[in-house]
Parts: structure tokens; sequence; C-alpha cells
């Protein structure tokens, strides 16, 4: 089950993937802001899944939001050789040897961090990564048990 939340209705398209950065300071008076922004943590890279029928005002924004479902999709990046199984649980740790320029971008991908809990769902094979001590993996965050 994904997570429930609000986006502009121009971005509510399946398929739409976004980063949540932070909340508005006027957010905190909002009746809306336990399922606009509550539901989601700081930093994660989000992907709508399911657009519901309600729509809401947001006064703020001065905009017209869709309720979303959204999940944690699917993130590429590098993965030290020693720990990569297909289906194995690791903790994101980013690779700190000099990289080819064309890899740099899976170092630290965006709405991934260090420390973070994820599983290993496919090993990519790519040209770059041939005779290197790491391989580029596709990853699903494990989400936490708790909040932000």
């Amino acid at each position: 089950m994904g997570i429930i939340t609000l986006i502009s209705v121009q971005q509510a398209r399946i398929g739409h993937k976004f980063i949540f950065y932070n909340e508005l300071p006027e957010c905190v008076e909002c009746n809306l802001k336990t399922v606009c922004s509550d539901n989601l943590i700081k930093g994660r890279l989000y992907q709508v899944v399911k657009i519901l029928s309600k729509k809401h005002a947001c006064k703020i924004l001065e905009t017209e939001m869709a309720v979303v479902e959204v999940e944690y999709p699917p993130i590429e990046a590098l993965i030290d050789t020693r720990k990569v199984f297909e289906g194995a649980i690791i903790v994101f740790e980013p690779i700190e040897e000099e990289l080819p320029e064309e890899l740099e971008k899976y170092r630290e991908p965006p709405g991934l961090k260090k420390g973070d809990k994820c599983k290993i769902i496919q090993v990519i094979e790519h040209p770059a990564t041939i005779k290197q001590n790491f391989k580029l993996c596709q990853l699903e965050l494990v989400p936490p048990i708790s909040g932000k």
C-alpha cells in the first residue's frame, strides 16, 4: 500500500516522480497538512502510482491539489561488489573511489542517503563497471518503521 498525499493537479499523473524537500512555513496552520506533507519524508523520492478523484484548493500555493497515492520508486546506485546479491538487504554507502564521469550520478542519487536500508532488486550491466569494485544496482528503499 502506498502513501496518500496531495500534489498539484499539473503534477498528478501516473509515473510522475518528485522529491519532497519541505513544507512551507505557512503550511503549519493548514487543515490539510496531515495528508499533504505530514505523510512525506524530507529528501525522499516518490512516484505517483494512483490518482484519486478528490481535489482540494491550496490557499498557500493558490492552486488545485489532487489526492494521489505515491510509493518509493526503484533507485539506481553504485554498490560495492562484495555486497551485490539480488534480493539482499543492504545499508547504502556511497562509493568513495574515483568514478568514470558517466557513473558519477549513481554515487549518491537523489532520494537515497548514506545509511538507508535498501533491497537490491536488480544488478544492471553497465559497460563502465567492468573490472571495477562496484556494480550498478536497482535498489528499493526499505521504508523506516516510523516517521520522519
